[in-house]
C-alpha cells in the first residue's frame, strides 16, 4: 500500500480495478501535475484514451462517520481547479454519504458524488 493511502482508499482502487474495462488504467495514490508545477496526490487515478486523447478521472475518497458536507466539495474544487485541462472529471466518494447542500454544491461544479454502495453500481467506463 502507498504511503498516501488507507484502507478505505484501498478498497475504492481495488473496485474501480474490477469494473474497469481494457484500457482503463488504475492507480492508487498517483500525481499529477499542478499548472505552475508543484505536485498533487489523487486517491485513485483513472486513465484512459478517448479517441485517441487522454482522459483523466480523479476519484477522492473519505472514510468518515459523518455525511460529508459542502466544505469537503469546496476543498476538492480547490485541489483541482490548478490542475485543468490534466482532471476532466472529480468523482467523490463517501462511506457516509452527502449532505444536501454539498450534493448541490458538487453538482454545480460537474463533481460526480456517490456513496460506498454506490461505487460498485458505477458504470466506470462511462465515466470517461
Amino acid at each position: 500500500m502507498p504511503a498516501r493511502t488507507n484502507h478505505f482508499q484501498r478498497l475504492i482502487t481495488t473496485i474501480c480495478e474490477r469494473c474497469a474495462e481494457e484500457g482503463i488504467v488504475v492507480e492508487e495514490s498517483g500525481m499529477i501535475e499542478e499548472s505552475f508545477g508543484d505536485e498533487r496526490e489523487i486517491d485513485v487515478r483513472l486513465t484512459a484514451k478517448v479517441t485517441g486523447l487522454p482522459v483523466t478521472i480523479a476519484v477522492e475518497c473519505r472514510d468518515h462517520s459523518r455525511k460529508q458536507t459542502k466544505e469537503w466539495i469546496d476543498q476538492l474544487i480547490g485541489k483541482f481547479i490548478g490542475t485543468t485541462p490534466k482532471v476532466d472529471r472529480v468523482i467523490a466518494v463517501s462511506r457516509s454519504g452527502f449532505t444536501a447542500g454539498a450534493e448541490k454544491k458538487a453538482l454545480e461544479h460537474r463533481i460526480l458524488t456517490i456513496t460506498l454502495s454506490e461505487v460498485q453500481t458505477v458504470d466506470w467506463p462511462k465515466q470517461f
